[in-house]
């Protein structure tokens, strides 16, 4: 019996020193381990951040996501039109934005072939061309065109079919900034 109890004993003494030896560890992080580098970007317009940088939706571009696309064509221009017989030698071009697009843009008085009206186009994704769809503004003629910005001048191609004569005019133009 004392055989039993001095057992029992040696077991809980083992179990005791095993279970004391036993202490909570410390773990020593580097300072990359809780590096967020999201945790203070803020992306604007539906922007998401990946690895500290934003990833911005189509029609928006900048640090932040805080630029619209349309924005480099938007203003003033001279537009000379080899079309254009009229006084002078040039006339004014209005590009505006969309407001609620930031990859549109609004063409007023664009091109001889329809004075006055205006003209809707697409930025493109590397925000140097955009695309005038075929639309109908102007009676019978439905135009179409092209722009490519380059510093404060932008080519412009338009192309204006009517519908009831069956013809086609081109006209090619470049509009300077005011």
């Amino acid at each position: 019996m004392k055989l039993v109890v001095l057992s029992i004993i040696g077991f809980f003494l083992c179990l005791t020193v095993v279970l004391t030896s036993c202490t909570e560890r410390e773990f020593d992080y580097n300072v990359t381990t809780f590096y967020r580098p999201c945790e203070n970007v803020y992306c604007l317009n539906g922007g998401s951040c990946l690895d500290g940088k934003c990833l911005c939706p189509d029609g928006y571009e900048g640090e932040t996501c805080e630029s619209k696309w349309n924005q480099r064509f938007i203003g003033n221009y001279n537009a000379y039109d080899d079309c254009y017989t009229g006084p002078g030698d040039f006339y004014s071009v209005v590009i505006s934005d969309v407001f609620t697009s930031p990859d549109e843009l609004i063409l007023s008085n664009a091109g001889t072939i329809c004075p006055n009206s205006n003209l809707t186009a697409v930025v493109s994704p590397e925000k140097t061309t955009f695309q005038i769809p075929p639309q109908n503004t102007c009676g019978d003629m439905w135009i179409s065109g092209t722009g490519n910005i380059n510093n404060n001048s932008i080519s412009l191609a338009l192309l204006a079919r009517d519908s009831v004569n069956h013809s086609s005019t081109h006209c090619s133009m470049v509009l300077d900034k005011q």
